[in-house]
């Protein structure tokens, strides 16, 4: 399977730095993409990250604070789109926010749009955070504040979205 990056796309909040996001788009060959073809070919990893590669010098093979070779399809938990909207809603009610949860929470709802605008709502997401990800892949010494991740594919039109929120 080869997959084609068409689109790019990194936000950052100039007005304090609390937080930015970054997307990249895929066009598969062919129709049954999966999580599995998406790791061993490394769609997660900073190559495809031109945003934040342009801020700070990153490990080619570094997904937010995370080794992308380390990363297990296990490592994600499977949903539709609303399991999405709920897993990201529970996240924000950890008592640990502060003034940058606004900036997570405006960002979420620009990606929605994007996802309405390119018809993936219906697509498989899978998902992970900072907060539930296996504590080998949690980098030391940890500087994200907060991380979470995830993948949408929608066979249908061969496409793959690739997003990830954070702030470190």
């Amino acid at each position: 399977m080869k997959f084609n990056q068409i689109q790019h796309f990194f936000k950052i909040d100039k007005t304090n730095y609390l937080g930015f996001y970054s997307f990249n788009i895929f066009k598969a060959d062919e129709t049954d993409i999966n999580l599995i073809e998406i790791l061993k070919h490394s769609l997660l990893s900073a190559k495809f990250d031109k945003g934040l590669n342009d801020l700070i010098k990153r490990n080619v093979d570094e997904f937010g604070p995370l080794d992308s070779n380390k990363l297990m399809e296990s490592d994600f938990q499977k949903t539709n789109f609303n399991g999405l909207k709920e897993a990201v809603e529970k996240y924000w009610e950890d008592e640990d926010w502060g003034v940058d949860l606004p900036v997570f929470k405006t960002n979420f709802k620009e990606v929605e749009v994007i996802l309405q605008e390119l018809n993936l709502i219906e697509g498989e997401f899978y998902f992970i955070n900072l907060e539930t990800i296996r504590p080998a892949l949690i980098p030391y010494p940890n500087f994200w504040t907060y991380f979470f991740s995830f993948v949408c594919i929608e066979n249908k039109s061969q496409t793959v979205m690739t997003t990830y929120f954070g702030l470190d």
